[in-house]
């Protein structure tokens, strides 16, 4: 007897429709009555529109913590280019004491409030980056006001207190930027989700928020996303970490974005071949990184060698050092897991290296010869 294809019910197919449809007409009425706007307008351009975020702890959530985002969507790729800042990194200037952005955001903080420290912090990594970490629009909030945002929802609040930690270690702050990745894509899908949710939680909490983004605006976002269907792009700020601080590698900075933010990233790239790729077992399992190789061979990406890693992960990451967005997607594709994550590095023998984690399980014909004793 055939099996019955599992269907949609007509009323809920018919809920649906109506839903988007009325998401459809909402999105055109903010066009029509609010296209003065300058984020609306950003929105509806064919340029990129860039926003840069700041959030920080308090004594209720995250005492302590600060994160710094410049985020680009691009209309056409529907790529959405999330930069996150390692906040402990240090920022000199002449005359002036040598200290993190986070240290030095805590202490205007106490001393002048909270607008004083945010200012103070973009225009900070603005002089660090030579003016390439810039945005016309800004968002400010602190823990409390972003997890009301996402409604307390457990999954996005799991993520975001994976991603806090000591990040003095590269390790560690590759671990940190997949929880912020995992939190990032957890947030979208709250938005496609719950859009009414969303969009009541934006307008209730708008007073909450440090922003040159108008209240309408904001909450015209929320329906924006909703009908994307958005491609996160996570990237690390090249840094390097010294033996007692974290400093911005300039080099590595300035061609980032050059080469990979600034412009337009195009998906139909992942069609040319990837090549010098290593990888590495982090999963603690056996010979994982030899049969990732050979497995990834077998699927046309030129892999040079494989390792151990000092490091284990619970889920596979690629760590792109060219920024080939569309390569490591590849990469992922063919394993059927994996984090992306460009941490440029023009000074690195390798395109991308693999860390093969916990979450993937690659078997060989060895491993069906132990079965079969």
């Amino acid at each position: 007897m055939a099996q019955n294809k599992s269907q949609v019910p007509k009323g809920l197919k018919k809920i649906g429709i109506l839903v988007a449809a009325l998401l459809v007409i909402m999105l055109a009425a903010y066009f029509i009555f609010f296209s003065g706007d300058p984020f609306v307008k950003s929105l509806q351009s064919s340029s990129p529109t860039r926003v840069a975020i700041l959030i920080y702890g308090t004594d209720k959530n995250f005492p302590g913590a600060l994160n710094m985002f410049l985020v680009s969507y691009e209309k056409k790729s529907k790529i959405l280019k999330v930069v996150s800042v390692n906040t402990d990194m240090v920022v000199f200037k002449k005359r002036v004491k040598a200290e993190s952005l986070k240290n030095k955001f805590y202490e205007i903080q106490g001393k002048s409030g909270s607008v004083s420290a945010e200012t103070s912090c973009f225009d900070d990594i603005a002089e660090a980056t030579d003016g390439n970490f810039k945005a016309d629009f800004c968002i400010s909030m602190n823990y409390d006001t972003f997890l009301k945002l996402a409604g307390n929802n457990k999954k996005v609040k799991n993520f975001v207190s994976a991603s806090f930690g000591s990040k003095t270690l590269s390790g560690q702050r590759t671990q940190e930027c997949v929880s912020q990745l995992e939190a990032t894509e957890a947030f979208l899908m709250l938005i496609k989700g719950d859009v009414a949710g969303s969009f009541s939680r934006v307008r209730a909490n708008y007073k909450s928020f440090d922003t040159n983004i108008s209240k309408n605006a904001l909450s015209f976002a929320v329906i924006y996303f909703a009908l994307k269907d958005a491609v996160v792009m996570f990237c690390d700020l090249p840094v390097k970490y010294t033996r007692t601080r974290v400093i911005i590698d300039a080099s590595n900075c300035a061609d980032f974005f050059t080469n990979v933010f600034l412009p337009e990233t195009d998906l139909k790239n992942g069609e040319c071949a990837v090549t010098s790729v290593e990888v590495k077992n982090a999963s603690g399992k056996q010979r994982m990184g030899e049969k990732a190789a050979w497995f990834l061979r077998d699927k046309k990406i030129d892999v040079y060698d494989w390792s151990n890693s000092s490091e284990i992960y619970d889920k596979t990451i690629i760590k792109d050092y060219c920024g080939n967005f569309a390569g490591s997607l590849k990469i992922a594709k063919a394993l059927g897991a994996g984090k992306v994550i460009i941490s440029y590095n023009n000074r690195s023998d390798y395109w991308a290296s693999v860390y093969m984690g916990k979450d993937c399980n690659i078997t060989d014909k060895f491993d069906a010869q132990k079965r079969g004793r």
